[in-house]
């Protein structure tokens, strides 16, 4: 309950001038084009479609965090307009419910107690399968965005279905901190945001999950980059914070034309209020790949 508290706290004075319409059809450039429901009856996901394109569009899945919904996620980080401005099909997807009524992904059995066979990689892959069959969906530009245990899922999809994801962003997320645990047969770009002052996933990590530098040198390693990685600049992704808070760290010499970062929000907590620069960094980060 405390998480969800907090959650609205911050989405009713998080630092963007966008607000995510409650449904389709609004008037302004919130509006989106048209939306569709996709997936199996007893678990569905909306699907934001921005245009009628002429030529395939990348597509976004939006996984939300540990106790929210899609809608709550879509909101918090304003994404449903972003679709239309910036020309992507949006999936919005929910998690099944835990013993405790709340809703989560199954990215790390037995993570912090919860045990669970719901097969959450099938589920996805078979909503990216339908949108891909059914709309102007190009198959070689699908992105995950995830928050918290939405960015352990985004991991575990990238990691056991690496030929079908282009690129994750990972915002106060992480995976095993067992690199056997989980290899991809190619690599993937990530981009791990992450605030040094998480006190729920901890940016140095703990037993069971890795830290924000060892994930991304992991996926580094992955795809043969350079390292150390190196400075690249400095953005304002907290709006709560001043400045340019958030330090970036990029790794050079990448397989093709894979990149993977770490954005370190120096001072940022597990729900920083994310700026219009920040998730529009983010997005175009993403769509880049």
């Amino acid at each position: 309950m405390r998480l969800i508290v907090a959650w609205l706290s911050l989405l009713a004075g998080c630092g963007g001038s966008e607000t995510a319409p409650a449904d389709a059809g609004g008037s302004g450039d919130a509006a989106v084009a048209a939306s569709a429901v996709v997936g199996p009856e007893e678990r569905p996901a909306r699907l934001v479609l921005p245009f009628e394109a002429e030529e395939p569009m990348p597509l976004v899945v939006l996984l939300h965090g540990y106790s929210v919904s899609a809608q709550v996620q879509d909101a918090y980080l304003r994404t449903t307009p972003r679709a239309r401005r910036l020309g992507f099909a949006l999936l919005l997807p929910d998690g099944t419910v835990d013993p405790s009524g709340n809703r989560f992904w199954n990215a790390l059995p037995g993570f912090r107690g919860i045990e669970s066979d719901v097969d959450d990689v099938g589920y996805l892959l078979g909503l990216i399968d339908e949108v891909v069959a059914g709309w102007a969906v190009d198959p070689a530009r699908v992105y995950l965005l995830g928050h918290s245990n939405g960015a352990f899922m985004a991991y575990r999809l990238a990691c056991e279905a690496s030929e079908r994801i282009a690129a994750i962003g990972s915002l106060a997320g992480s995976s095993s901190d067992d690199p056997s645990w989980c290899v991809p047969s190619e690599p993937v770009s990530v981009l791990q945001i992450h605030g040094d002052a998480d006190d729920t996933i901890l940016y140095e990590g703990e037993a069971g999950y890795a830290s924000a530098t060892d994930i991304t040198a992991r996926w580094a390693e992955y795809a043969g980059c350079a390292t150390p990685p190196v400075a690249a600049g400095a953005l304002d992704f907290d709006s709560s914070l001043d400045g340019a808070e958030t330090e970036v760290l990029g790794y050079a010499g990448c397989a093709g034309d894979v990149a993977v970062e770490l954005w370190t929000i120096r001072g940022g907590a597990h729900l920083p209020a994310v700026s219009d620069e920040g998730i529009d960094r983010a997005l175009g980060w993403l769509l880049d790949r």
